[in-house]
């Protein structure tokens, strides 16, 4: 685990901090949620209230795979945060 992840899953715990507890990965929800966002369909849009209860811990997830991806192609729609897609590669 590198230094920025291990800050995001500080964060992840302030948020929400059973989180974890749900998982013997510590990591399991970063990685989850990391594998959808590779995952998904380009130029289809996805509404973060109909993805998560955890809006605001789910959209710093998607936040920080934003910021840490090199060919990220993710992005939020809104300045509100609840809707995002992934453009062309």
């Amino acid at each position: 685990m590198d230094n920025q992840q291990e800050i995001v899953i500080e964060k992840l715990k302030e948020l929400k901090p059973d989180i974890f507890e749900q998982d013997s990965d510590p990591c399991g929800y970063l990685n989850r949620i990391w594998q959808f966002l590779n995952d998904i369909t380009v130029n289809k849009v996805y509404n973060v209230d109909l993805l998560s209860n955890e809006t605001e811990l789910f959209v710093n997830v998607v936040k920080y795979y934003i910021l840490t991806c090199i060919d990220n192609t993710v992005i939020f729609l809104r300045d509100d945060f609840k809707q995002f897609r992934k453009n062309l590669e």
